[in-house]
């Protein structure tokens, strides 16, 4: 079993997945709206529809949603940059700070594949105007 928590000022945030395939990693580096929340649904099956949705960040914001096989793990803009950057898409924010992907998994991907994703937000309020979601890992069944 795993579980991450999240806290805002006042409200705290518990996500417990159990055996899902969708595993909440540490990472965020919060902004002016607290730590961007970066979470993700679906059955990462061939063809299988996915949602990926982003929370908690600054409204208006071109993000960029960092996709990789690997963790990477360095220290970046005053956080940690989780994934190992192998695919870089550039995301805006809504009003209420918040995106929503859908998509399907990919045919061709074998059981056991790992995607790794993180979601970075400049920010002025954040370290070296940044701020960043917590990482999410993706296993397919």
């Amino acid at each position: 079993m795993s579980a991450a928590n999240v806290s805002y000022d006042t409200i705290s945030v518990a996500r417990n997945r159990g055996g899902s395939p969708w595993l909440p990693l540490s990472g965020g580096v919060a902004g002016d709206a607290g730590v961007p929340l970066l979470d993700g649904s679906g059955v990462p099956v061939a063809g299988g529809a996915i949602h990926v949705t982003l929370s908690y960040a600054a409204a208006f914001a071109s993000t960029t949603l960092v996709a990789g096989g690997s963790q990477l793990g360095a220290l970046f803009h005053g956080g940690t940059l989780v994934p190992q950057p192998e695919l870089l898409l550039q995301v805006t924010t809504n009003a209420w700070g918040q995106f929503e992907l859908a998509g399907h998994w990919p045919p061709g991907a074998a059981p056991g594949t790992v995607i790794f994703l993180q979601d970075w937000v400049p920010d002025d309020s954040g370290p070296h105007g940044w701020a960043a979601s917590d990482a999410i890992q993706i296993t397919a069944p």
